[in-house]
């Protein structure tokens, strides 16, 4: 076989230059894949299994993730601006240092979800609301911990 058409063990990796703006993913499975960077901007995620997916840095802007499963996945620095997330399970989900307001989780489950604590425009009302739905509030340099 031709070691320019051999499978690499990155067969699964998404190169970050890749858009997929506007696409439809309705329920696939994006599973443990590497997707940091990209733009998913306005794309149809209903239903996907982003499980353990990487998306930091990752362009969710306007993007449907209604019912999707993000359990356990690296969402830092995400931009999730009018992302619908009803239903989504961002159970144990990582959102250090994202700049979106937050307050769009409300309908989310957030079951031990990892949310910054110090660039949130978030009411004390707000901020209530999501940690009695599971979120936890770190600052950025408790990451580690």
């Amino acid at each position: 076989m031709n070691s320019s058409t051999d499978k690499t063990d990155d067969e699964d990796y998404f190169s970050p230059e890749l858009p997929f703006k506007d696409f439809d993913l309705k329920g696939q499975n994006l599973s443990g894949l590497w997707l940091n960077c990209a733009n998913f901007s306005g794309a149809n995620l209903e239903g996907a299994d982003l499980s353990n997916t990487y998306l930091i840095e990752a362009k969710l802007i306007g993007a449907n993730l209604r019912n999707a499963n993000l359990q356990h996945s690296q969402l830092k620095l995400a931009q999730l601006q009018n992302a619908d997330l009803r239903g989504a399970d961002l159970s144990s989900a990582n959102l250090l240092g994202t700049p979106t307001d937050l307050s769009i989780l409300e309908t989310a489950t957030l079951h031990e979800t990892i949310l910054p604590e110090d660039n949130l425009l978030l009411t004390p009302q707000q901020k209530q609301r999501l940690q009695d739905l599971g979120a936890i509030f770190r600052k950025e340099e408790d990451a580690e911990s």
